[in-house]
């Protein structure tokens, strides 16, 4: 899973391989919405780099 968010972009240019289908939310034990959590993700600021 996490395949189609980190280890793909970094060498597809930063193109997320997920389609937003929703099937993998639908083998997943937890029931975990990847769909929700990236979305999140997405919303909030980037972090800033610590100043000394």
């Amino acid at each position: 899973m996490g395949h189609k968010f980190s280890y793909y972009p970094d060498i597809h240019g930063g193109v997320i391989a997920c389609c937003g289908c929703g099937r993998c939310i639908k083998y997943c034990p937890a029931s975990v919405d990847i769909r929700e959590i990236v979305r999140k993700g997405v919303e909030l600021p980037a972090a800033k780099p610590e100043t000394k």
